[in-house]
């Protein structure tokens, strides 16, 4: 169902009001001391998955996952398990507002709570939001695609973008706009995280197949795809099966991707790749060739030569 760009930003900001005042709530009910626990719990599981999983990755090894994928899962169990362990600690160490003996401890203690939530809160919108918006700009360079190879003339029409595609389009376009849209704007510009931004300039590439070309043609992109071990994955027929079936996990198994994942001169070349330049690259338009201006020409380029046999 195709709603408009206001019903869907409305619609966002409520839903987003009632989840920060939800965490408020919550704020209020655990109490400040169970809030600053719940806000170590998650420094301290994002600290252990950083630091934690280059030595807990040998546990992992029986999945045979290259190294990279390895140290990811390692990190992410020395996460969650510090998170949960941290977590858990609050309930034996502090109590609830409702148990504080004191009037005067409850509600101070339930106040600083609840702003601490809403904080926690807002932080989380603003991280949410980045999200979406990086989604919906993905989706609207979907339908620009699209309207353009409709008006390629004796082309086969491209199917239509789905709702779900149209609706994050308008979305992202409602976020956009406004005094709320500069916010989003300022905080995007000043923020030290560039993930999203990333993703969504993935996203852009990978549906638009000159982008995907250009990408290829970046001198460290090129460089890197002439490396003798990705040629021989690439023109191995066994991998090329397994990518024509979708067959991921077996493929991150397979030998060949493991010794590429483990060559240190490939791993150097990924690091020199400048992946963020690439994409730059890769998405900006070609600039069209512009017509010899006839004043710059030479004197000669612009007498027409004597048909042949002439005196």
């Amino acid at each position: 169902m195709d709603v408009s760009a206001d019903f869907l930003k409305t619609a966002y900001y409520c839903v987003s009001a009632i989840g920060v005042a939800a965490l408020g709530w919550s704020g209020w009910k655990q109490g400040i001391a169970r809030q600053l626990m719940t806000l170590a719990a998650i420094a301290c599981a994002y600290g252990a998955a950083y630091y934690g999983a280059s030595s807990a990755a040998p546990v992992f090894a029986f999945l045979k996952y290259p190294p990279q994928i390895i140290k990811i899962i390692a990190g992410a169990a020395v996460g969650l398990a510090t998170f949960l362990g941290v977590h858990g600690l609050r309930r034996w160490l502090f109590k609830r507002t409702a148990d504080q003996p004191k009037v005067s401890v409850r509600l101070s203690y339930g106040m600083l709570g609840a702003i601490l939530g809403v904080a926690f809160g807002t932080f989380m919108f603003l991280i949410t939001t980045d999200l979406v918006r990086a989604i919906g700009t993905v989706a609207k360079a979907q339908m620009e695609d699209r309207a353009q190879e409709k008006q390629i003339p004796n082309a086969q029409a491209p199917p239509d973008p789905g709702p779900l595609v149209r609706n994050f389009a308008k979305l992202k376009d409602g976020l956009d706009e406004g005094a709320s849209g500069k916010f989003l704007k300022r905080y995007e510009a000043s923020s030290t995280t560039h993930v999203f931004a990333t993703i969504a300039k993935i996203g852009i590439m990978a549906s638009r197949p000159e982008a995907v070309d250009r990408f290829l043609l970046y001198p460290g992109v090129a460089k890197l795809a002439q490396h003798p071990k990705l040629v021989a994955v690439k023109n191995d027929p066994e991998v090329f099966k397994l990518l024509e079936n979708h067959s991921f996990v077996k493929l991150l198994r397979h030998e060949k991707i493991l010794a590429l994942a483990t060559d240190a001169d490939f791993k150097a070349a990924m690091e020199k790749m400048e992946f963020e330049k690439a994409l730059d690259y890769a998405l900006e338009k070609p600039k069209p060739k512009a017509s010899a201006d006839p004043s710059e020409l030479p004197r000669e380029a612009l007498v027409t030569p004597p048909p042949a046999g002439a005196p």
